[in-house]
C-alpha cells in the first residue's frame, strides 16, 4: 500500500535503477514520485512525502560542445546529402535551438509559414521511454513559445510541406497520422536512436567534432550570444524560464560579450 511506502525502499529503487539507467533518468523518476506523492497527499492518501527523505543520484554534467557558424553550415550540406530523410530535423535545429523533444513532436499545425515574419510555435513535446512514446501537450517547463524563423529554414518548410503533402495524397491516411512535421521514410515518429545515427553519419561525413544532437541547441544560443543578441532574446528562443538560466548556461561566451561591452565604452566615452 501506498501509505507503507518508505525513503529506503524509494533509494533502494534508485541504486537498482542505476544499473540500466543514467544518473539523469533516474532523477526524472525521482521527480515524478515526489509529485505523485504530493498529490497523494492532497488527495488525503498520506499524511507524509518520503521521497523527500531519499536522494536521487546527481546527473553528470555532460561537456557542452558547440560548432561555429561555418561548421553549422557545412553539416547541413552534408546531411542534405548524406542523410536526407533527417537533414530537415538536423538543419531545424541549428537553426532554431528547439530541443529533440520539441522537434519529434512539432506538427504541421504549429507552423506559420504565411505571415510576413514565419515563425514556430512550441505547444507539444513528443518523447521516448522504453520503446514507447508520449505525447505531453506543454513543453518542458509549461512555456509555450514562438520561435521565429530565418528566411532559409522558412523555404525549407515551405517545401517539405510539399512533400509531406503529396505522400499523403498517394499514401492517404495511414502516411504521418500525427502530421508531424519531421517523420520518418515511413511517416512515424523519428526515434532518438535513428537520430542520433543520422547526426553522427552527417558529422563523419563532414570531418566535423563528433557532438550529442542537444549540442546543435547549444551552437545556437552560443552563436546568438557571440553576435551580441541580448540574452533574454536568446533565453526566449530557447524557452528557458529566467534569462539567468541562459547566463549560467553559456558562461563560457560571457568573456566575449564583456570584451564587446569594454570596445563600445571605448568608443562613447573619454
Amino acid at each position: 500500500m501506498i501509505d507503507e511506502l518508505k525513503s529506503i525502499q524509494l533509494q533502494n529503487y534508485y541504486t537498482l535503477k542505476l544499473e540500466v539507467l543514467s544518473a539523469q533518468t533516474v532523477t526524472h523518476h525521482h521527480r515524478l514520485l515526489t509529485k505523485a506523492l504530493n498529490d497523494a497527499i492532497d488527495w488525503d492518501f498520506i499524511s507524509k512525502n518520503v521521497a523527500k527523505g531519499a536522494k536521487p543520484p546527481k546527473p553528470e554534467k555532460l561537456e557542452m560542445k558547440t560548432l561555429s557558424s561555418e561548421q553549422l553550415n557545412i553539416l547541413g550540406q552534408t546531411a542534405k546529402e548524406v542523410t536526407p530523410i533527417y537533414f530537415p530535423i538536423i538543419y531545424t535545429a541549428g537553426h532554431t535551438g528547439m530541443r529533440k523533444s520539441e522537434l519529434t513532436g512539432l506538427t504541421w499545425n504549429n507552423v506559420d509559414l504565411n505571415s510576413p515574419k514565419p515563425k514556430i510555435y512550441v505547444r507539444q513535446t513528443i518523447t521516448e521511454a522504453n520503446g514507447k512514446y508520449f505525447t505531453n501537450q506543454r513543453p518542458k517547463n509549461n512555456k509555450a513559445r514562438s520561435v521565429m524563423l530565418t528566411n532559409e529554414l522558412a523555404k525549407l518548410l515551405k517545401e517539405l510541406k510539399e512533400q509531406n503533402d503529396k505522400r499523403k495524397k498517394i499514401l492517404g491516411k495511414t502516411y504521418n497520422p500525427l502530421d508531424l512535421v519531421f517523420c520518418n521514410s515511413a511517416g512515424n515518429i523519428i526515434a532518438g536512436s535513428e537520430l542520433s545515427r543520422s547526426l553522427k553519419k552527417a558529422l563523419k561525413a563532414a570531418n566535423l567534432p563528433d557532438i550529442r544532437f542537444h549540442d546543435l541547441r547549444h551552437s545556437h544560443a552560443t552563436l546568438l550570444l557571440q553576435a551580441g543578441i541580448h540574452p533574454k532574446i536568446v533565453s526566449d528562443r530557447l524557452g528557458h524560464t529566467k534569462v539567468g538560466i541562459t547566463l549560467d548556461l553559456y558562461s563560457h561566451v560571457t568573456a566575449t560579450i564583456q570584451e564587446q561591452a569594454v570596445t563600445a565604452l571605448n568608443e562613447l566615452l573619454n
